[in-house]
């Protein structure tokens, strides 16, 4: 069977799980699949695959069973939710950032909130993206050395990544990042795509 990989799942939000049954040559088999739980943070849709949130914190295990024509195959605790209060929006405490070059990294910040009154998220994936320069170009990067990375809010619902010029590159005066929050159903949550804009001053050392 072939299952995704561990999730997040808001309170009161729902996610339709698929799972495959293959033979050990990787073909696909028929049979029927089970979707059951024996945790009490989650229900589970035993044919459907439905998993829903009944509370904020703490984790919901899914156990997936494909009973065969001979046998039945079983994937114990496999797929592990972490449940989360509802964000409802993005927030960035700033859009634009002047930084020097020759620094070792300016912090970027995003924040996730929700519920009424809005309050901070806790345990959520953050995701930041270099929009220029273009992907390929080596001379900006995340602390990961790459053009994307992400973080996981905090108590305050904060998540903050690093992003630098590269020492000896000829860095460009700008650089523009993408930030981003998703359900974990892929829907975007309402303030993603805020972009920041960060400004180099080529400062000598």
């Amino acid at each position: 069977m072939r299952l995704p990989a561990n999730l997040f799942l808001e309170v009161g939000a729902s996610v339709t799980l698929q799972a495959t049954a293959r033979d050990a040559n990787g073909e696909a088999v028929d049979a029927t699949i089970r979707f059951l739980t024996g945790d009490t943070t989650i229900t589970v849709g035993e044919s459907n695959g439905v998993v829903t949130a009944r509370v904020a914190t703490g984790t919901g295990r899914v156990q997936v069973v494909a009973f065969g024509e001979d046998s039945v195959a079983s994937r114990l605790d496999t797929l592990r939710f972490t449940l989360t209060a509802r964000a409802d929006t993005l927030v960035l405490p700033t859009d634009s950032v002047d930084v020097t070059v020759d620094t070792l990294g300016t912090a970027l910040t995003a924040v996730l909130r929700g519920g009424t009154p809005l309050r901070p998220v806790e345990g959520r994936p953050i995701t930041f993206r270099l929009v220029t320069p273009a992907a390929g170009d080596s001379t900006v990067l995340f602390a990961n050395h790459r053009g994307v990375d992400s973080a996981t809010t905090t108590g305050a619902g904060q998540a903050t990544v690093r992003l630098r010029g590269i020492p000896r590159r000829s860095v460009p005066d700008r650089a523009v990042v993408d930030v981003s929050a998703f359900r974990a159903n892929g829907q975007a949550i309402a303030g993603s795509s805020r972009r920041i804009v960060v400004r180099f001053r080529h400062q000598n050392p």
